[in-house]
């Protein structure tokens, strides 16, 4: 099951009581609608999510009833109502693709039931967008992922022999758990390490510190930094990049298989499946970068 289209990391079912682990970025998306969609002066996830406690620097859980007659999702926004979270996952859909098509259904919506809305949520107006300037840094932090994560693919193919469409480390091609001992060994993860920290000085030669920082917080509970310095911010941007390869890592033992008890293998076709995911992602953002820079470069002209 997933929530608002995030998978859980963890779940923890004793009776009727169901505790969900989910990543920090489904929080700040949350603290996001209530701050600039629903114009909240402040966001307080214990007083808006049913058993919220933080789980690790990244995580969150919260807790739903299995026989209840409520939604799981309507225990992350408990005390409010179907509409609101109807207008959540709109605000979702433009924060995934920012265009004026979804802004204008996420408006349209608002509009049609603010009366409803604003029992709960006084203060709300139709939302403007995020400008260029936003629009660009969340697409340019996006690209830094996604950028890691493909490295990350691409270090593991060239980590392994393809045997019949089927991945087996090099390295450790006599060990039964090859592939395991590959993503735990410290060279693997040190060059994920300093191409993230290569990536982390590319970012740096093409915007100032400011925004630096601004991307180093998307994802970040805002409350436990508001004033950061340069180097916590890279310090920050290396921990997504630590973030992102533990769930790489994650997401190729699902896809593990065992020959002879305990022979590891991986099926080059589920590699390439991530891999394309991956790519198709790159090249949409891209594709709106070069969008965005040349709406700037005309209004310049103007």
């Amino acid at each position: 099951m997933k929530f608002f289209n995030y998978d859980p990391i963890n779940e923890d079912i004793e009776k009727n009581k169901v505790t969900i682990e989910l990543e920090d970025e489904l929080l700040y998306k949350i603290e996001k609608f209530y701050i600039d969609i629903l114009k909240e002066a402040y966001f307080e996830p214990y007083d808006l999510i049913n058993g919220y406690e933080e789980a690790t620097d990244d995580s969150f859980y919260f807790v739903y009833e299995k026989n209840s007659i409520l939604d799981p999702e309507s225990y992350l926004f408990l005390g409010t109502t179907g509409i609101v979270m109807e207008s959540f996952s709109k605000f979702l859909n433009y924060e995934n693709e920012k265009n004026e098509k979804n802004l204008k259904e996420l408006n349209e919506y608002i509009l049609e039931n603010k009366y409803e809305i604003k029992k709960h949520f006084p203060n709300i107006k139709t939302f403007e967008g995020y400008n260029n300037e936003d629009v660009s840094l969340e697409l340019k932090y996006e690209k830094f992922n996604l950028e890691i994560a493909n490295e990350i693919i691409k270090k593991f193919e060239e980590n392994c022999n393809n045997f019949y469409g089927r991945y087996e480390s090099q390295e450790f091609s006599e060990e039964r758990y090859n592939i395991s001992q590959l993503l735990d060994s410290e060279n693997f993860n040190n060059d994920i390490r300093y191409f993230v920290l290569d990536k982390i000085q590319e970012l740096s030669s093409t915007l100032d510190e400011k925004e630096i920082v601004e991307i180093s917080l998307i994802g970040l509970k805002k409350e436990e930094n508001k004033e950061i310095d340069l180097q916590k911010a890279k310090e920050n941007l290396l921990n997504k990049g630590a973030k992102i390869l533990k769930n790489i890592k994650k997401d190729i033992i699902d896809n593990i298989n065992y020959q002879n008890g305990n022979f590891e293998y991986v099926y080059k076709k589920n590699i390439d499946k991530m891999k394309d995911e991956i790519e198709n992602e790159l090249k949409e953002i891209d594709k709106q970068l070069k969008e965005k820079d040349k709406n700037n470069n005309f209004e310049k002209e103007l």
